[in-house]
């Protein structure tokens, strides 16, 4: 028979000495990194909240999950180099990226690359320049007058647009557009900052016929419970033919969401049906909504980020 294990006396607690802060960067690793809170104070940086931290030679933007882990000793943690002054990521996103990770066996960091992958967005916006004609002869201006050329000059009739959207509308490059710049028939213009218009439920809806109204109404039941128990609801499920009008049903959700204050995300299948979907929702809302896909611009997309992380 083998002896029976020594004992040990437990060694004295030892009271915790953890300081400063857990950082996820959007990288392909698992764990936090920890932080020294440095100049800020630890009270003004809650769970979620957006840091820019000193990673390697560089500085990387990360979201703080918690309170450090202990694993550095803290005279050896490097401080925080900033704070965005967006609101923090809500608990309820940062769950969602821990269950995508743990769902799909991913590191949890390149799940966050996803849902902040904007960086610019963490700056403040800078001033965007816009371009329209100048009051200048085309013809006294010594350029060859190509087609691409012609193309922009055509469309720069209109209000002032980014290079980029100009280029876009007429099917050519920036460069061309910079060239006509450089030949003063292009004129620098400031453009606002871009702004988002609420969408307003109360404005009225198509007539639906009464087998339309009773699965609206059961959506729009779901969604205002759903309110009511500050938790996400069931899943459901519009079956129906082509024409139908389960679009308009899903309206009326988006609608009792929009009353009670909440947010409404939208999935398109097929990008063939963006432009009459998105026609249809200015008919029933009064404005489009603030839309995400891989045609917007740099701007667009840091415009659109900071509009949805504020509310």
């Amino acid at each position: 028979m083998r002896p029976p294990p020594a004992t040990r006396s437990a060694p004295p607690c030892r009271k915790n000495t953890i300081s400063g802060v857990a950082v996820r960067l959007p990288l392909p690793v698992p764990t936090p990194f920890d932080y020294a809170t440095g100049e800020f104070d630890p009270s003004a940086l809650p769970a979620g909240a957006y840091a820019v931290v000193p990673f390697g030679k560089r500085r990387a933007v990360g979201v703080v999950w918690g309170a450090a882990t202990g694993q550095v000793a803290p005279e050896k943690l490097k401080p925080l180099a900033a704070l965005s002054d967006l609101p923090p990521m809500p608990a309820e996103l940062r769950a969602f990226v821990e269950w995508v990770a743990d769902y799909t066996l991913s590191p949890v960091g390149s799940v966050l690359r996803m849902a902040i992958s904007v960086p610019a967005a963490f700056e403040p916006p800078a001033p965007a320049t816009g371009w329209r004609r100048a009051a200048a002869d085309p013809a006294a201006s010594g350029l060859r007058w190509t087609p691409g050329r012609r193309r922009v000059w055509d469309v720069a009739e209109g209000p002032a647009r980014g290079a980029a959207e100009l280029a876009r509308q007429a099917g050519t490059g920036t460069s061309v557009v910079k060239g006509l710049a450089a030949a003063g028939l292009l004129e620098a213009v400031a453009l606002p900052p871009i702004r988002f218009r609420v969408p307003d439920p109360s404005l009225p809806g198509p007539a639906l016929s009464d087998a339309q109204r009773d699965a609206a109404g059961s959506l729009c039941r779901m969604v205002e419970d759903a309110a009511a128990a500050r938790e996400p609801g069931p899943p459901a499920l519009l079956d129906g033919v082509t024409g139908s009008g389960k679009t308009e049903g899903y309206f009326e959700a988006i609608a009792e969401a929009l009353r009670q204050g909440r947010q409404a995300l939208v999935l398109l299948p097929e990008i063939a049906l963006t432009a009459q979907w998105l026609g249809r929702f200015e008919t029933r809302f009064g404005c489009r909504p603030a839309q995400w896909h891989s045609d917007l611009t740099g701007a667009q997309r840091r415009a659109t980020w900071r509009a949805v992380a504020l509310g």
